[in-house]
């Protein structure tokens, strides 16, 4: 049986590789993954690489079929209950996309201690009802090619305060303090702030959504 598990994990990596971010699964009933709603058997998975458009779509699929098939095969119901994120950044707008799908989902991520989260991946991080980064975490401003060498700062400045609005909007839905955006625009774009232990707690990057909490039965 776990060498037949083994092979369907495998298969699974192999199918996502063509993609922008890579998913694949790291392992079954790891610490930190969570059955919830009748699973018995909870996945970790690896999201990997650059963002890009169409990612989420992706993700939901990966998710879908991660379930299904080893459902099937262990003849009980397993969820992907964890994610492990690995990545530089890329599209802010999918990046947001990907942290509603995995809120949708109820999981968890983590960065772990040999990876880094930087830019458009802790927007996505954010989306995770718990939220456990030991790797660094790099933020900084928006960045656009629209912007870049256009000479409009007026269109420009109206493009970036638009998704300013949008990424506020994003961090008050997943109930983590704005004013991890605030820190945000202080950087530029050309470079990258690690956040310390405490910007992390302060910021929301570090932590539970309460609404998690409560559905579980915690009570205080």
């Amino acid at each position: 049986m776990r060498l037949q598990i083994r092979a369907l994990l495998v298969l699974l990596t192999i199918s996502s590789t063509t993609v922008a971010a890579n998913f694949s699964v790291s392992g079954l009933n790891g610490s930190g993954c969570e059955n919830l709603s009748g699973s018995r058997a909870c996945v970790t998975m690896l999201l990997a690489g650059d963002i890009e458009e169409g990612d989420a779509a992706r993700l939901v699929d990966f998710i879908e079929a991660t379930s299904n098939v080893l459902s099937s095969s262990l003849k009980q119901p397993v969820r992907v209950g964890q994610i492990y994120l690995h990545s530089n950044g890329g599209n802010l707008i999918e990046a947001m996309r990907i942290g509603r799908v995995i809120r949708n989902n109820l999981i968890s991520v983590q960065v772990t201690h040999d990876s880094v989260c930087y830019s458009a991946c802790v927007i996505a991080h954010l989306g995770g009802v718990v939220r456990i980064p030991v790797g660094p975490m790099g933020i900084h401003s928006f960045y656009s090619s629209e912007f870049v060498g256009s000479e409009n700062f007026a269109s420009s400045s109206k493009k970036y305060n638009e998704i300013a609005e949008l990424v506020g909007a994003y961090m008050r839905e997943m109930r983590v303090p704005t004013s991890l955006l605030d820190e945000m625009m202080k950087v530029s774009h050309k470079s990258v702030k690690i956040l310390d232990f405490e910007e992390m707690k302060r910021f929301g990057v570090i932590g539970q959504d309460p609404v998690y909490l409560q559905a579980k039965g915690e009570k205080p």
